[in-house]
């Protein structure tokens, strides 16, 4: 069947064979992450529209899908004019590839009518798409590129053919999307074959100019560090323009901005939350309380912080096909992040998650259903590695198998790519130290218990052993708060001899940040990165107290999931920023606590208007403090 948008859902609930319309290639490549198609022709207004209505979808699609559409041209058995004014009402750019604006009608390099502008060159065509995806204005473009010449010569015999066989549709009362594939049918028999070779020909040329176009696409967008020059109300200023997304940053002297597309690769998950409305929970009972649906993952939660400040990361996961695999999504789409990187397969279901809080907050069991995980394997992690070694830092978490965790390593390691290590649980945390090429990740972010597993994984790996288990792990309710910062900087030391920082999360005692002599800008360049010796050596340790009772009341503690990727996810947006290393993790802290207060794992409020360096000192009032090493 025909399948345009309106059609997508039915063919693929039904399991039926179809062929896409420019309108639902153009959905498909969206989802895709796939900027340029190349096509014949796009449908337009059908002649008499004023009275049928009979408009293409292909119209509005290009003016909600930001998909640029190099084609040929519109068919003459369509009203070329009226189709060029309703792309304007649209807000679609059409220009026409060459040395004049005469826009091609298809088996014609001339229509009679002109494109707004036209333009000459793959690269000159490859900007103009760059900016309108710079710009986010969220609409697509039409390239018009004239039928070769050779091929046009028959273009008048063809034209004939064509306004014959329009008069046999009317008289046969062929209506709608029947239109198009008797008259082309029609045409050829006509032609004698003549109008399918000159098709198969600008299909081809078509072909040739729209992938140099796209090279030079991938050219421009993999060269993020040129700033446009712009001038806005008289005044000059340099702005850097993110390639997927809305934003534009101010290049300000003072910070640096790390450019590209942060790649996160782990759990995706659908989750339940039980929240008791009392503190104690009665076992073998029915406990009063509130069931809420969110959306978690740990890589999912830090991909959703950095996408909502403007970041537009990729994210690599999977996803089942089910109703919450649809759901997870469809919440992807509403934040307007790249898809391409996950996974969608019938093989196990989609990660889900549930979990029982009490009153408080505070986590008292957990189940998880995370088989999924074991099909994002090192294989189709290395799809990606040009998105990888582009990326200013990859972010990874302990929900993957080993083997896919180490691929990450591997990748990063030979692309001297700075990575994020997210543990996910106690459980989970020890993964990549097992692993030859643990000393390639430059950050963790683990919690007190899961810092101890670390050291002791590293510490026994030393003495030759790996089966670790939790046994002897310390609860670390019993020391004081100065007491649990000097283990976690005992346990560090060992842990920096090959990791550059350590973010540990000490829950009401706050955050304790541990560097090495590699990490003493928070942030490493790139080139920092390059002839890396990991020699040991803690040189600071900074702890940053928990707010007081008059900041973030017990009471207002909603749930705890999700506080701690929070936490990593706006302090590496604000990494990327170029903040300093103080206000990246207040500004952390400061997403944190909006989580520690929301049903969701990614409170609504973290949007970039809340992390400006201003609001985040406004909001953290306390001190931090600089510890002896």
């Amino acid at each position: 069947m025909k399948v345009s948008r309106r059609d997508l859902a039915f063919a693929l609930s039904k399991g039926v064979s179809g062929g896409t319309t420019v309108s639902g290639t153009m959905v498909a490549a969206y989802m895709a992450g796939i900027s340029v198609f190349v096509t014949g022709g796009v449908g337009g207004v059908h002649y008499g529209a004023s009275e049928s209505f009979d408009v293409s979808a292909d119209l509005t699609e290009l003016g909600k899908t930001p998909v640029t559409v190099i084609c040929a041209g519109i068919k003459s058995i369509l009203d070329i004019g009226l189709t060029l004014e309703y792309l304007e009402t649209q807000g679609v750019a059409v220009v026409t590839y060459g040395s004049n604006r005469d826009f091609p009608a298809f088996f014609s390099s001339k229509s009679g009518y002109q494109a707004p502008y036209n333009l000459e060159t793959p690269l000159d065509v490859a900007a103009f798409i760059d900016r309108n995806l710079a710009l986010g204005l969220n609409s697509g473009s039409v390239i018009g590129v004239p039928i070769p010449e050779e091929s046009s010569i028959v273009g008048q015999e063809i034209e004939d053919a064509i306004q014959m066989a329009l008069e046999e549709s009317r008289s046969k009362k062929i209506i709608g999307k029947d239109v198009t594939p008797f008259i082309l049918e029609r045409v050829n028999q006509l032609t004698k074959g003549k109008s399918l070779e000159a098709n198969i020909s600008l299909i081809k040329n078509n072909a040739i100019v729209g992938a140099q176009i796209a090279a030079e696409l991938s050219k421009i967008q993999k060269d993020d560090t040129q700033p446009i020059r712009t001038e806005y109300q008289g005044a000059k200023t340099s702005h850097h323009f993110s390639k997927h997304s809305n934003q534009v940053f101010s290049r300000r002297s003072t910070e640096k901005i790390y450019t590209g597309r942060p790649v996160l690769v782990g759990a995706c998950n659908f989750d339940l939350l039980a929240v008791t409305e009392s503190h104690d929970v009665l076992a073998e009972a029915t406990n009063k309380g509130k069931l809420y649906q969110t959306y978690g993952g740990v890589a999912r939660n830090i991909a959703e912080c950095l996408s909502r400040l403007d970041h537009d990361p990729l994210l690599i996961s999977a996803v089942g096909v089910d109703s919450q695999g649809e759901m997870v999504m469809d919440r992807l789409r509403e934040l307007e992040m790249d898809s391409r990187g996950i996974l969608v397969t019938s093989e196990a279901p989609t990660a889900s998650y549930s979990a029982i809080m009490n009153s408080s907050g505070e986590l008292l069991l957990g189940v998880g259903d995370m088989d999924i995980h074991d099909h994002i394997t090192p294989d189709y992690i290395r799809d990606f590695e040009d998105d990888i070694k582009r990326a200013p830092i990859v972010i990874v978490d302990g929900n993957l198998t080993t083997e896919a965790i180490e691929s990450v390593l591997v990748m990063c390691k030979k692309h001297q790519i700075p990575v994020w290590y997210e543990p996910a649980d106690i459980s989970k945390a020890r993964k990549p130290f097992t692993t030859e090429d643990y000393d390639s990740i430059t950050y963790i972010s683990p919690n007190k218990r899961e810092l101890q597993g670390i050291h002791a994984t590293i510490m026994k790996r030393q003495e030759g052993m790996l089966n670790f288990n939790t046994d002897g792990i310390v609860d670390f309710k019993g020391p004081t708060e100065d007491q649990v910062i000097m283990l976690c900087i005992k346990m560090g030391r060992s842990v920096l001899s090959k990791i550059d920082c350590i973010v540990a999360t000490l829950g009401e005692y706050g955050v304790l940040v541990l560097r090495n002599e590699h990490c003493d800008e928070l942030f490493p360049l790139r080139e920092q990165m390059s002839g890396r010796m990991v020699s040991g050596g803690l040189v600071s340790a900074t702890h940053y107290p928990s707010a007081n009772e008059d900041i973030l009341p017990k009471e207002r503690i909603i749930s705890v999931s999700g506080a701690g990727d929070c936490l990593a996810g706006v302090m590496i947006a604000s990494m990327l920023r170029g903040y300093d290393p103080h206000a990246c993790v207040k500004a952390g802290l400061k997403a944190a606590y909006l989580s520690l207060q929301s049903h969701e794992a990614v409170a609504e409020q973290i949007v970039a208007e809340n992390f400006t360096k201003e609001s985040i000192e406004e909001w953290m009032t306390w001190s931090y403090r600089d510890l002896a090493v």
